[in-house]
């Protein structure tokens, strides 16, 4: 087409040159004031992504809302030092005076390949914005991965905000292999606050976040990665401490009110402490389940409840309905004998790898529970089991370390494809996560050759 008008251009009358050239350059700039934009890409394809690199190219995503279902990278760490937000960086509300969102909501992917985004600071003040979080608001096919978020903020003191969380505020599309380091500040009344997700209608899948979060009373729905969840939540752990004031309820380390979700392989060793009076519903995995799966999941942290507090659980806070299949709290590092659901045991007991196996939960170095390699415990009586996914990249089994076990593994597994988190992407060799082992994988391997030995 392009050359055609070309040649149109050189036989044509002065004024059909003139007519073409003028569609032409219609056509240059149709393409997009995003023909140049950002550090790179054009945001048709995964390939083609467009490329985050900076400062600049953050701030110009946030200001983008025609492109916010294209595909995004980052291809950088970005420090937001000495800036502050007052709503979500990417897919705000833009209302604040009710529950619903009227914003752009986010429908692209967003793929942090491991960097981080950092000091993040997002604070509303006496204004009280709904959708806090880095997106306000992620759509059916959305998916964020890979990403980091360190050392970030989220303030809001002022009565009623609505769906505050680290990486979406609401999501209804996928976050996957993301981490938070965040501490969240909120006032009186708020409700579905989490580490990553304020709720979650989408799914969660091996992600962590290390918290501090802080509610005032009147509020509810409170959890270390989700506030309320609806979907599933699986291989995902959360440290640190959820901190309550008065007449606060749904408190729980990994997931404050489950309403029909799923939450699997999941544990949390963050405190849940209650400071004043009338908590309810606070647990160390879940503060209120109501409806939904719990499967193979465990808690330890401590649990401090304040006066007049009712449907406290080392577990689980308050249950009305669901099933919770071969899940365990530590009776003596939370100081509770009791929960809604689950199994207490002593700390000895919860450090023991057959309290596990026997439960059907699926380790390195054993195949009859299966052979996703989910959990790793190399040792009884030093520590309780972790997902297999934290361990240093390339300490793919037991003994610690990365060594020569590890790489007769990537060798059994070298060229294996659809790799996915179905499979613990291949068992853990697919390192990078791009869906097969390879040269990639390889080459990280040994850049943590003999570590942790």
């Amino acid at each position: 087409m392009f050359v055609e008008k070309l040649i149109c251009f050189r036989k044509g009358s002065t004024m059909k040159r003139k007519q073409v050239l003028m569609a032409i350059l219609a056509a240059f700039f149709c393409l997009g004031g995003n023909l140049f934009a950002y550090s790179g890409g054009d945001g048709f394809s995964e390939a083609t992504a467009y490329q985050i690199a900076n400062k600049a190219d953050l701030l110009e995503l946030a200001a983008d809302t025609g492109n916010y279902d294209k595909f995004f990278i980052l291809t950088a760490d970005i420090d937001l030092t000495g800036q502050t937000f007052t709503r979500a960086v990417i897919s705000p509300d833009s209302d604040n005076t009710n529950m619903s969102f009227e914003g752009t909501t986010f429908t692209g992917t967003f793929d942090g390949q491991g960097h981080a985004i950092k000091k993040l600071n997002i604070d509303p003040s006496s204004i009280g914005n709904d959708y806090l979080g880095l997106f306000g608001y992620l759509g059916i096919g959305s998916a964020v991965s890979n990403l980091v978020l360190d050392m970030m903020t989220i303030t809001s003191n002022a009565d009623m905000s609505y769906f505050i969380g680290g990486v979406s505020a609401y999501n209804k599309g996928s976050i996957r292999n993301c981490s938070a380091t965040i501490s969240i500040y909120v006032g009186d009344n708020n409700i579905e606050t989490g580490g990553l997700a304020g709720q979650n209608d989408g799914s969660i899948t091996q992600c962590s976040a290390s918290i501090y979060i802080f509610v005032g009373g009147g509020s509810g729905a409170i959890g270390g990665i989700v506030g309320e969840n609806h979907g599933p939540v699986k291989q995902c752990f959360t440290s640190g401490t959820l901190e309550s004031w008065y007449y606060t309820i749904r408190l729980g380390g990994v997931v404050g009110d489950n309403i029909g979700g799923i939450l699997e392989n999941c544990y949390s060793g963050a405190k849940v402490t209650c400071d004043y009076t009338n908590v309810n519903q606070a647990g160390g995995l879940i503060g209120r389940l109501s409806g939904g799966t719990i499967l193979n999941c465990y808690s330890t942290g401590k649990i401090t409840p304040g006066i007049g507090a009712s449907n406290i659980g080392g577990l689980i806070g308050l249950r009305n309905s669901g099933t919770v299949t071969n899940c365990f709290w530590d009776t003596t590092a939370s100081g509770r004998t009791g929960s809604a659901g689950g199994t207490g045991l002593t700390t000895t007991d919860m450090q023991k790898l057959l309290t596990y196996t026997a439960a059907t939960w699926d380790f390195t170095n054993e195949t009859t529970n299966g052979t996703e390699d989910i959990w790793r415990m190399c040792m009884d009586g030093v520590n309780y089991p972790h997902l297999n996914w934290e361990s240093i990249r390339g300490d793919f089994v037991c003994p610690n370390g990365v060594n020569t076990e590890d790489l007769s593994l990537l060798v059994q597994r070298w060229l294996s494809a659809s790799c996915t988190s179905d499979n613990n992407f291949c068992g853990g060799t697919d390192i990078n996560a791009d869906g097969k082992v390879g040269l990639a994988d390889f080459a990280i391997f040994a850049a943590h050759w003999l570590e942790g030995i």
